[in-house]
């Protein structure tokens, strides 16, 4: 596991709210149906946010982005 899945996993971990352990999840589990809601995705954006010093344009703050721990990393990963 890389550094970005690692802190992103940690993140969820932490505000998340999830009904399963975010580091158990695979990468291409519906977050979703682990119990994410959209008013903990935005605590999640904000919280990747400062653990990787990083800033999502407003463009991409969208579901897809947030739909599993793989597209998150992703879309991080295409940030840097």
């Amino acid at each position: 596991m890389g550094r970005t899945e690692q802190a992103v996993r940690e993140a969820l971990a932490e505000v998340g709210n999830l009904d399963e352990d975010a580091m158990s999840l695979a990468a291409d589990d519906l977050l979703a149906d682990a119990g994410l809601t959209s008013h903990a995705a935005v605590s999640l954006l904000l919280e990747i946010e400062d653990r990787l010093d990083i800033e999502f344009p407003p463009e991409r703050m969208t579901p897809a982005t947030m739909a599993s721990i793989g597209a998150i990393v992703a879309e991080v990963e295409a940030l840097a």
